[in-house]
């Protein structure tokens, strides 16, 4: 039977003494790990139902990944929380599943009962978990090994059962709830295994959200081939992160392009440190600059670079092997085995010409049927078992595929899709603003930025104040707004005023219009000093930072 809670199962029986699990000063061998994961399993198998959701709200630690294997392990559904979630879409998340439990780390205390977690879930911090079973099992014994005295029911766990549930944004930035069973994981868990050639003497160091499918997925391949997974402190030092892998003879590494990018260009003597043990450096789709991948295929012996493209509903679609193809430094890839990617023109025409660009639409064993509980996102987005991404792209006329962009209003922002039309909804409900839209901006530094093109409602600003406030605290009013409600990523970069924005007749954006009008401009003038009397604050400066 293939389920995600078979993997380290299976690794506990083949290397029981292999170190599986590094955490700070906590090291386990999968004998060590499996004990621990069912502890966490037979709470749940007590205290919930088959396919009961459990909510994780945790850092990046053991303790997340015992918990994940624990809930899934239970039968349940383990929906993970970003650590950078804001608020509203914390509350949102919850009260569209309606879950059992929510597992936390007493880091997250004071921000359940802020929020009141507990009139929607059952809230349990997970040291609770361990220290009460470590009151009721005083001998300390495997609990393995009497199962039939702890676990109060039979778990129903089957590859067509459903091991997660994963929130996407959607175009009109709202989230759409996906379930994922464990058979579709498994198979993307192979894929990635089968391409990266990961082995059973790899050492993966994880700096990805576990929260994401990118970060998760090569720690289930991991243990899968019963590695080794070193998750870092949660640290931002790039110097010390790469200081961490040569110490640790790391061998398979994943970043998304901007801390690529930011470790070649600043530590690249310290990187290339790495090429004695790392053998696989695996990046996302996103806009990795050529000259970075080109350095480090050039500038090193041993270490193999591979991006990939999917998305949630399809992880692991295709993948690109730059090493091999120095030509094709802008690709993604031949799609992997068992996935069928077809593009279609505007009239939904099957496109057969090379370097034709249309909607990118995939098929196969890793890709789910629709999304949860929302009927009318699922109708237009899966259509007869194929998945319409909203990426658009082109096949060259070798079969590589090469992602030219969206067709919706998604822009990936370090990792995270961001819908720029649910940060337009956000602002247009600041007093001060009458209409909004957010375009983003090729930025070399970070990838993208995004700048909110904003007309201020002058009514407003002139009747309701007693004295006229100044552009920079009008800045600052709607930073502060967008706070409220947003993550901290999709908080916009630069705030531009506008006299008017571009709309159809009846009231829609024309935003790629008016993206395509701000990028001729951008092209056309170059002098920096056009834009200082439009660029406001940088987000930054709101967060003190």
């Amino acid at each position: 039977m293939s389920t995600m809670f078979s993997i380290v199962e299976n690794s506990s029986r083949k290397y029981p003494n292999k170190t599986a699990l590094v955490y700070k000063e906590n090291k386990y061998t999968y004998s060590e790990l499996m004990k621990k994961i069912d502890v966490v399993r037979s709470f749940f198998i007590n205290n919930t139902s088959n396919q009961d959701k459990v909510f994780l709200l945790m850092e990046n630690s053991d303790s997340w990944v015992i918990s994940y294997f624990g809930i899934m392990g239970a039968g349940c559904i383990c929906a993970p929380l970003g650590v950078r979630t804001s608020d509203s879409n914390i509350l949102f998340q919850l009260k569209f599943a309606q879950p059992k439990y929510i597992v936390i780390s007493s880091k997250f205390k004071d921000k359940c009962e802020r929020l009141e977690l507990d009139k929607i879930a059952k809230v349990i911090v997970y040291d609770e978990i361990i220290d009460n079973h470590d009151k009721i099992d005083n001998s300390n014994e495997n609990i393995r090994n009497n199962e039939s005295s702890v676990h109060k029911r039979e778990v129903e766990l089957t590859e067509d059962s459903y091991n997660s549930l994963i929130y996407t944004s959607g175009t009109k930035g709202i989230q759409k709830a996906i379930l994922l069973k464990h058979k579709i994981v498994y198979n993307s868990t192979k894929n990635i295994i089968d391409y990266l050639k990961i082995r059973h003497d790899d050492i993966y160091y994880q700096i990805l959200p576990l929260s994401h499918s990118f970060g998760l997925g090569n720690v289930h391949t991991t243990l899968y081939m019963g590695g080794t997974v070193i998750i870092a402190d949660n640290t931002i030092n790039l110097k010390k992160i790469i200081n961490e892998m040569v110490e640790n003879k790391v061998t398979f590494f994943a970043a998304v392009p901007l801390t690529l990018k930011l470790m070649v260009e600043n530590f690249f003597e310290d990187f290339k440190r790495l090429d004695e043990h790392l053998r696989t450096i695996c990046t996302n789709t996103g806009p990795m600059p050529t000259d970075i991948t080109h350095r480090i295929i050039t500038e090193t012996k041993n270490i193999q670079f591979y991006t990939y493209y999917g998305l949630t509903e399809a992880s692991r679609s295709s993948f690109m092997y730059f090493n091999l193809y120095p030509d094709k430094l802008k690709s993604v890839g031949k799609p992997t085995p068992n996935v069928n990617i077809k593009l279609l023109n505007h009239n939904g025409e099957i496109i057969t010409k090379a370097n034709e660009v249309g909607e990118i639409c995939i098929i196969g064993n890793h890709t789910v049927k629709g999304y949860w509980n929302n009927e009318e996102a699922t109708n237009k987005s899966f259509k007869q078992g194929w998945l319409h991404t909203g990426d658009m792209g082109y096949f060259d006329n070798e079969g590589f595929l090469f992602v030219t962009g969206r067709d919706d209003d998604i822009v990936n922002m370090g990792g995270e899709k961001v819908s720029l039309q649910e940060i337009d909804n956000v602002i247009s409900k600041c007093a001060l603003v009458k209409d909004v839209m957010c375009l983003e901006q090729k930025d070399y530094e970070r990838e993208f930025v995004i700048n909110a093109h904003v007309v201020l409602d002058d009514d407003k600003l002139n009747n309701n104040q007693e004295e006229k406030l100044s552009e920079e605290e009008i800045k600052r009013i709607i930073l502060e707004h967008c706070k409220q409600s947003l993550d901290n990523f999709k908080i916009p970069n630069k705030i531009l005023y506008c006299e008017t924005l571009p709309r159809t007749d009846s009231g829609k954006t024309k935003r790629a219009f008016f993206r395509n009008q701000m990028n001729k401009e951008n092209e056309e003038f170059k002098d920096e000093e056009r834009f200082k009397k439009n660029e406001v604050i940088n987000k930054g400066d709101i967060n003190g930072k």
